[in-house]
């Protein structure tokens, strides 16, 4: 008897084991991806400033 009481208790530690480890990895893929995204953002950013850059060059070239 004391081992089917004991079976039906870790019963419950495989789902609850399942969940957090599920739970981990969802996170952990959500934090990738939005470090990518924030990193591709800073990526066109940079892009972008040098073309600001660049542009302002070739004004100030041609207002001379």
């Amino acid at each position: 008897m004391e081992e089917t009481q004991t079976a039906g208790g870790n019963s419950m530690a495989a789902p609850v084991i399942f969940l957090l480890v599920f739970c981990f990895h969802f996170a952990s893929k959500c934090l990738d991806s939005y470090t990518k995204k924030k990193g591709s953002i800073d990526d066109v950013d940079a892009q972008l400033r040098a073309e600001i850059n660049q542009l302002l060059k070739e004004a100030s070239s041609l207002s001379q």
